[in-house]
């Protein structure tokens, strides 16, 4: 399975970025994000639209783009300055590029536009620096004498880039469609998540997919998926969407992945009461996990992707990943056997 994010950077933000090297470590508030952007360029996969022999080795841009390859054995860089995608064109069937982080010298308006019209990061430089919650774990510890609830995420939403930024969605709970509290969760919980993750649109012809694993066969739960459907169509009458609810009796931590962030709550997503309290203790994380710059948080990202894809085949066997964009994304169809016969 991939266990790397695709980038792709224009070479004139890769350029502009590294000579502004010295500078940006100078300055406290821009050093950890400079360290943290290396961090993650070297850690997956960067296409540049630049040939290798365009390459100035005179540069700092030059420079890094050697000291990658050196320290990936080639493997982490590559050249298509005739195959880079314009991010501009992209539509339903890019599954991998709308899986992507797009990294530009376009303003920040237009980089806002395209990211909420396609559910993709698209940054310029700035952009970059002044979004320290890329970095860090932005998750609360929900208690109820301070009546955190999910509400907090919406200063995620506002921010730039937001986590609504994406176009395909996963939740794992399996206690999420209980029936003896289902409109406590649509009311105080599922509603105010999905309102903070959920795009208000996005382009034409590209359908946001949201796949739930939730246990639905036992008799004290229902499937959920109507009342799922009518909190989307209310507070996003305009996203073309699809859903699909998977019975779900194996896994049990809880957590949401959308193709850019994870957020997991460990006491699950019914945890608000209908007083808006939490009715126990718990903590959440709320994380870019390929931009934090923890191996642990990809690592879970990944494994939880996987998981989710070995729950699919248990379910359908020939399950047909084809209809979520992210489950497609990081699918790999199993390998044939090889038989060897004996002369």
């Amino acid at each position: 399975m991939r266990n790397r994010i695709n980038i792709y950077c224009d070479s004139a933000f890769w350029m502009d970025y590294f000579d502004d090297e010295l500078v940006a470590l100078r300055d406290r508030n821009r050093c950890k994000a400079w360290v943290c952007f290396f961090d993650f360029s070297r850690n997956n996969n960067v296409f540049i639209n630049l040939a290798k022999t365009d390459v100035d080795e005179n540069t700092c841009g030059g420079r890094a783009i050697d000291e990658l390859l050196r320290a990936t054995g080639g493997a982490g860089i590559h050249f298509i300055p005739d195959r880079f995608p314009m991010i501009e064109s992209l539509g339903n069937g890019n599954d991998d590029n709308l899986n992507s982080i797009f990294l530009t010298t376009k303003p920040k308006s237009e980089c806002e536009e395209l990211s909420q019209r396609l559910g993709v990061l698209v940054m310029n430089k700035e952009m970059v620096y002044r979004a320290s919650h890329l970095f860090k774990d932005n998750g609360r510890a929900f208690q109820r004498q301070i009546m955190p609830n999910w509400e907090y995420l919406y200063e995620y939403s506002e921010s730039i880039p937001s986590i609504n930024y994406c176009n395909s969605l996963i939740i794992v709970d399996r206690y999420l469609f209980s029936t003896h509290n289902h409109s406590n969760v649509h009311d105080n919980n599922l509603k105010p998540i999905f309102n903070a993750l959920l795009p208000k649109q996005l382009c034409d012809g590209i359908v946001f997919n949201i796949i739930i694993f939730s246990n639905i066969s036992n008799p004290d739960f229902y499937d959920g998926s109507d009342d799922i459907k009518g909190i989307i169509d209310e507070i996003r009458p305009n996203l073309n969407y699809s859903l699909k609810v998977i019975d779900n009796r194996k896994l049990h931590d809880r957590v949401i992945i959308t193709n850019n962030i994870m957020l997991s709550c460990g006491a699950g997503f019914d945890v608000i009461g209908n007083d808006g309290y939490p009715i126990k203790f718990t903590t959440t994380s709320l994380s870019f996990p390929f931009l934090i710059g923890q191996e642990s948080s990809r690592t879970a990202y990944l494994s939880w992707i996987h998981t989710v894809l070995n729950e699919c085949r248990r379910n359908f066997g020939s399950f047909d990943v084809t209809t979520h964009r992210l489950l497609n994304h990081y699918y790999e169809p199993p390998r044939s056997k090889s038989y060897f016969i004996r002369r």
